[in-house]
């Protein structure tokens, strides 16, 4: 084995583990749940309204938990869902959710925003590119697991 490779796999997954720790204490200091911070997150993000299918793939949350977070925020009157088409639904904020996201979810991205000044715009492409190559290369890795147990 690499020794080099791994102990930088471990700084890696160590960085990540701590910005997700920082995410998740913005969002107790926003007085959200991770789950609830991430739907709010991607409905903002979306123009405050958008298929939930979309908050299902983006948000990265199981469907039972954003079904389940959303029944909430919709009996606190901070969403409403409407048919689409079929059994497509669409979520948006209300006049009272865009007041909520406005004092919350509006209040994280600003950080965000502001967190990423730190790079230059060819940092920042850099930075997506890189992030995706290892996504789609961890993925291809999946895949193979998934067809070596099919043999």
């Amino acid at each position: 084995m690499d020794n080099q490779l791994i102990k930088q796999v471990q700084n890696i997954n160590c960085l990540v583990s701590e910005i997700d720790c920082l995410y998740h204490q913005i969002s107790l200091k926003l007085g959200l749940s991770d789950s609830k911070s991430r739907i709010l997150y991607t409905l903002y993000i979306n123009g405050n309204a958008c298929p939930i299918s979309k908050i299902y793939k983006q948000s990265g949350i199981k469907k039972q938990t954003v079904n389940s977070a959303l029944r909430k925020l919709e009996m606190e009157e901070i969403v409403a869902l409407e048919q689409i088409d079929g059994r497509a639904k669409l979520v948006k904020f209300t006049d009272k959710g865009r007041e909520y996201a406005k004092n919350t979810i509006a209040k994280l991205v600003d950080m965000e925003l502001n967190a990423y000044k730190c790079f230059d715009e060819d940092q920042i492409k850099q930075y997506l590119a890189l992030n995706e190559k290892f996504m789609n290369a961890l993925k291809n890795e999946l895949d193979n697991m998934q067809e070596e147990d099919s043999k």
